[in-house]
């Protein structure tokens, strides 16, 4: 099959014009190396310089290596319009959300996993351990930036949600890491791996689960009290002021 993928804000992140502060956005440039890798045929679209009328080809074949995102073409150009409409068209979102592993069994867990600590590689080994159980997958979800922030204020997140996820795709056993940016999407991505078992740390026994009613089991994993990510950061802190 032959792809199209547009490059600022799907591929990468990228804040208005500023491309060269564009961020790659993991995991959806690990589904197109995938597919790549598969033998499918990858365009890659921008619009990049068709206002400015800056020649930014170059650049943007450097950053797309510098990225790591496989591709056949680069191609500069695209519709000048607010809507593309066309019979084959899917949204990046609609992309986001399709179960990669629909044939086999999900385990599934979700956090912020700022700064991994053995607390979480414990909880990370039984999940991996569950999947090897059932022959299945392990899934991984975070929380956005913009999330963090929300629930743990302007300091956190120590480190961005790609750093986060490139972190957790390089831990053996874990098969797919999906960022969320809300309640409604954590949800959503629940809903769409349904998995066999939710594993989350046990302080969370007693609380209202997002997505917990679309997954087969919920596993609560036993907290290890003496390591926290908080803990590691007050530390850091204390010796840096």
């Amino acid at each position: 099959m032959r792809y199209a993928f547009d490059i600022d804000n799907t591929l990468v992140k990228t804040n208005g014009s500023d491309y060269e502060n564009s961020v790659p956005i993991q995991h959806r440039i690990d589904r197109v190396n995938l597919l790549f890798d598969e033998g499918h045929t990858i365009y890659l679209f921008t619009a990049r310089g068709m206002a400015s009328g800056r020649d930014l080809y170059e650049f943007t074949v450097n950053q797309m290596r510098e990225f790591g995102i496989k591709h056949h073409q680069l191609i500069m150009g695209k519709p000048d319009v607010d809507v593309f409409v066309d019979d084959k068209a899917i949204s990046v979102n609609d992309w986001d959300q399709k179960d990669l592993f629909s044939k086999s069994p999900v385990i599934w867990t979700n956090g912020c996993y700022d700064i991994i600590h053995v607390g979480h590689i414990c909880l990370f080994e039984k999940c991996q351990e569950l999947a090897a159980s059932c022959n299945g997958k392990f899934v991984i979800g975070i929380d956005s930036d913009k999330r963090v922030k929300k629930m743990k204020g302007n300091s956190r997140p120590f480190n961005t949600e790609n750093d986060r996820a490139r972190v957790l795709l390089s831990i053996k056993g874990v098969d797919s890491v999906w960022i969320y940016d809300s309640d409604e999407e954590l949800e959503n991505l629940v809903k769409t791996f349904s998995p066999e078992v939710m594993v989350l740390g046990d302080e969370y026994k007693n609380s209202l689960v997002i997505g917990a009613s679309h997954a087969k089991s919920v596993m609560y994993f036993p907290k290890l009290s003496e390591y926290s990510t908080s803990k590691i950061l007050k530390i850091y802190q204390n010796e840096h002021e």
